[in-house]
């Protein structure tokens, strides 16, 4: 799968990829009850709580374990 997701982005415009991380971020953004700057704040650290990473992950519809 993360290799079709991979072959996917490559085929996509730089454009065409900012809006899809955008629209990904706020769709996370409503499901977390932030706001979407805090989800790209979120993606650009090198480090954060776990709690934090877990609320992420399942907000995704996965469980973390």
């Amino acid at each position: 799968m993360a290799k079709k997701f991979t072959e996917l982005r490559a085929g996509m415009s730089q454009a065409a990829r900012e809006k899809s991380d955008g629209m990904a971020r706020q769709m996370l953004a409503e499901v977390l009850h932030v706001q979407q700057p805090s989800i790209a704040k979120i993606e650009k650290r090198t480090d954060m709580y776990p709690s934090t990473l877990r609320s992420h992950i399942e907000a995704m519809g996965t469980k973390a374990a």
